[in-house]
């Protein structure tokens, strides 16, 4: 007997879903924050940093995140800001994966839900929007 469209539907989300999750084994540590390169001048008025920008010092590396809702900088040495950049990059990479993944969810959702062919199953479902909106 051939199954449902929805199932077939369901089990091809279940794939893309499984693949998409697959990528996260691949990703290493992960931070938040920006990194930064910044040449500054040192104050010093006798120094040609202060009469040109060409001359200014650096590059000097600046991490920025939020901790506890206030932003955090720290300068880093560039060895240390080469592994942060990584990190943020897979960071941001995880954060596309999750989105996939979300997106994934909702079709999936919305499929079972749109096909739903049991009408004990849809007012099930109806009963529970209905108490949602109650409380």
């Amino acid at each position: 007997m051939n199954r449902p469209a929805h199932h077939k539907q369901r089990e091809l989300f279940q794939q893309q879903y499984t693949a998409v999750k697959n990528h996260i084994l691949q990703i290493g540590f992960i931070t938040e924050g920006s990194l930064s390169k910044r040449y500054l001048t040192c104050g010093k008025a006798s120094c040609r940093c202060t009469s040109d920008p060409a001359h200014r010092h650096g590059p000097y590396y600046l991490l920025t995140w939020k901790r506890k809702g206030r932003t955090v900088s720290q300068f880093l040495p560039e060895s240390l800001a080469q592994q942060y950049e990584e990190w943020i990059r897979n960071r941001q990479s995880l954060s596309k994966i999750l989105k996939q993944m979300h997106s994934i969810s909702q079709k999936a959702i919305y499929n079972h839900l749109g096909s739903a062919t049991d009408p004990t199953e849809k007012s099930a479902i109806s009963s529970v929007k209905i108490k949602l909106r109650k409380t």
